[in-house]
């Protein structure tokens, strides 16, 4: 410890670091000698030459005390960082549990070491400075492009032709969340002169619906065109993209969407993409009805569109049985305020979800948690 301090003092370091505490600490007889050396450590070095000094200990494993269990009483800051397990995919978590005469309004956060050691932030939407036309991606033979180069690559290519896809959306997750995921796949069907017919979920409407094609640049043309969207309550404006249907027999209401998909798929030559809001369902339905309508969606997406079922926290029984309907299962969940999205179907690791407004519309961005 004599030679460390003098290195310390002939350099004039404003850095120590000791890796590791706890294997230094077991050439010490008795703990007390780690304490004393500890508190030299501290008072002479940290406290008398400023040099912040960062000890990295250990836990051991199947306990909860940190190295000798001294350390942290000594320490001015602790910094704990975690592994966990969420589903089987590595999650990792850091914990400030001290900061001397500091707050800590961020206690808890994710971090990846993806690229190196970073902090994952709070999801935040990202202005558009300057607003650009949505630029399609090419499908692969097997595969409709998610639309997204880091969906894709998550997912090893795509969404399979004639496909079902679920979005399980977890608490705590918004629909800007899970949209930035859905409206790419809009984007891109449209980009390629495809139809498009959306059943949204509640607290989602035709408006809405609009302005987020709209953000991909496409015209009013084009929508009116290539959308169309159901719903149980006739707007006060009548727009030539809005279909509205009775709510009262599944498989009657399910057949005039049949009939939408079908002109759609006549006039444009191409197959069609499905977006149906499973809460929707339920309230016009119930659930029996909802799961009934959303197997003949499934069933009839078979020949070659693509399906996407988007499914809101509070219906366990009902998630069960459409993951085991579902092609493609994705996942939307949240800690310590990052959003998650992960692949049950196919199986994929976790993934932080952000926002890149680099191209001018909307994108997501998905850094691995490694």
């Amino acid at each position: 410890m004599e030679l460390v301090i003098g290195k310390v003092a002939e350099t004039g370091a404003k850095r120590l670091v000791i890796d590791s505490f706890s294997a230094m600490a077991q050439a010490f007889e008795k703990p007390h000698d780690a304490r004393v050396v500890l508190h030299a450590i501290l008072g002479k070095i940290a406290r008398s030459m400023g040099c912040t000094t960062l000890l990295v200990v250990e836990v051991p494993h199947g306990e909860s005390r940190m190295g000798l269990g001294i350390e942290e009483f000594v320490a001015d800051s602790i910094i704990l960082l975690k592994r966990k397990l969420l589903e089987d995919r590595p999650l990792r978590e850091l914990e400030v549990l001290k900061v001397r005469g500091s707050p800590t309004p961020r206690a808890h956060v994710v971090f990846t070491l993806k690229g190196g050691f970073r902090v994952l932030l709070e999801f935040k939407s990202k202005p558009i400075e300057r607003l650009s036309r949505f630029r399609p991606r090419p499908d692969a033979e097997d595969y409709f492009s998610s639309g997204s180069p880091d969906v894709d690559e998550m997912l090893g290519g795509g969404y399979p032709r004639g496909s079902t896809v679920l979005f399980e959306v977890g608490d705590g997750v918004s629909s800007a969340h899970y949209h930035l995921l859905g409206y790419p796949i809009v984007w891109n069907f449209m980009a390629h002169c495809r139809g498009v017919v959306i059943t949204p979920s509640a607290g989602v409407d035709h408006s809405l619906v609009k302005r987020r094609a709209v953000a991909g640049g496409f015209t009013e043309e084009e929508v009116n065109g290539l959308l169309r969207v159901c719903t149980r309550y006739r707007p006060r404006v009548t727009e030539p993209y809005v279909v509205t249907f009775k709510g009262s027999d599944p498989l009657e209401d399910f057949e005039e969407r049949f009939k939408l998909e079908l002109e759609l798929m006549e006039r444009t030559g191409q197959p069609v993409l499905d977006i149906v809001g499973v809460d929707m369902l339920i309230d016009a339905y119930g659930p029996a009805g909802a799961l009934t309508y959303l197997k003949a969606c499934s069933t009839r997406t078979g020949v070659g569109g693509l399906c996407v079922i988007v499914l809101k926290p509070g219906y366990s029984r009902l998630a069960k049985i459409l993951a085991s309907m579902a092609d493609v299962h994705l996942k939307f969940t949240r800690r310590h305020r990052v959003v998650l999205v992960y692949g049950v179907r196919p199986m994929t690791g976790l993934y932080a979800l952000e926002m890149d407004t680099s191209e001018g519309y909307p994108m997501p961005k998905l850094t691995p948690i490694i």
